[in-house]
């Protein structure tokens, strides 16, 4: 919320349970903030009708993939039923313009290329139950009719969360920057190789910013948000060192074994022509996250 503020929009939020306290401190917005479950038509054109006159919508509801691989079928309710929901408040009250949330994980998982992933409408090969999940929101969105549909494909996010909460990829940085910061160790499963292309919870903030302002083109537009590049678990961890201190990693062998990871970065060529770059280098972000959370008190006092 904290780019659309800055950017000049006026916002209302919405979530099943909100959490107040965290959206007001990272969100940087005293906006009305409503409890609305997103699969309930009925309550969503509530929400609509008390809003009032909008712009554009963002749709970020769904579930983690580790919380999908547990329950695939509640976290397609929630994004099949939420999109149709969305869709047809929106038609009702004459909003233009669905910005959802989408994620790399579409993309086929162990390519061999390290050619960049492009933005294929309807990619193919094999993915887990959370690509498969979100392929399907995907394919929710783009058969809309009678809407501009934006939809953001993120890399893996990580940035200020509730503790524990997140993808894995948010929770792996979350506790190598806690480690740092606390000087206690850490004990990990993986590999110094093990890569993946990583996006600061403020840069998609500003993308999907940009994919909401007016102008946008009719249909569905499909933009990778990401850096175009990978960061193994080696160079995130030197990121955070150069920003915060050094980190006492225990690093052991996953358990059962498997390959190194080793995803290609996403192509940004659209998103550098439409929205331009992120704004935080890895280690700019790492220290804006810690400084986010409070870790550097002690040592900026």
């Amino acid at each position: 919320m904290r780019s659309f503020t800055q950017a000049g929009w006026v916002v209302t939020a919405a979530d099943l349970a909100p959490n107040i306290g965290y959206i007001r401190r990272f969100g940087r917005a005293d906006c009305p903030i409503h409890s609305v479950d997103v699969t309930d038509a009925g309550m969503v054109r509530a929400l609509f009708d008390h809003a009032g006159v909008c712009d554009a919508v963002v749709f970020a509801a769904g579930l983690t993939g580790q919380r999908t691989q547990t329950d695939p079928s509640l976290a397609t309710d929630i994004l099949l039923k939420g999109t149709e929901s969305i869709a047809a408040a929106m038609r009702a009250t004459g909003i233009p313009r669905l910005v959802g949330v989408s994620s790399l994980a579409v993309y086929a998982t162990g390519r061999n290329s390290s050619e960049p992933l492009c933005e294929a409408e309807n990619p193919t090969g094999q993915v887990g139950v959370y690509g498969s999940v979100i392929r399907r929101m995907e394919a929710a969105m783009i058969a809309l009719e009678g809407l501009s549909v934006g939809l953001a494909r993120a890399a893996g996010v990580y940035g200020p969360n509730r503790y524990g909460h997140g993808s894995q990829s948010s929770q792996l940085i979350e506790r190598l920057l806690y480690s740092a910061a606390l000087k206690q160790p850490i004990n990990l499963q993986g590999y110094w190789q093990d890569c993946d292309d990583f996006i600061y919870a403020r840069d998609l903030g500003d993308a999907l910013e940009g994919l909401a302002r007016p102008g946008h083109p009719e249909g569905c537009e499909i933009i990778n948000v990401g850096t175009g590049t990978t960061a193994s678990l080696r160079e995130l961890i030197e990121a955070i060192e150069q920003s915060i201190g050094p980190i006492d990693v225990n690093l052991v062998a996953p358990d059962p074994p498997r390959a190194p990871l080793a995803r290609p970065p996403l192509d940004t060529a659209r998103m550098l022509k439409r929205i331009g770059p992120p704004k935080f280098t890895l280690k700019e972000a790492m220290r804006d996250f810690a400084r986010e959370v409070d870790l550097l008190i002690a040592q900026e006092a």
